[in-house]
């Protein structure tokens, strides 16, 4: 049982890193977009 909880952890952790990525990614993305709306 504990291999699956370490496997589990790991999951756990990748797809956190994924979703912080992701949210940047979205929010720079976004800024970027209102920053060329902004310089029109």
């Amino acid at each position: 049982m504990s291999e699956f909880n370490q496997l589990w952890s790991i999951v756990a952790t990748l797809f956190t890193l994924v979703l912080i990525t992701a949210t940047a990614f979205e929010i720079g993305y976004t800024l970027g977009r209102d920053d060329k709306k902004k310089a029109k």
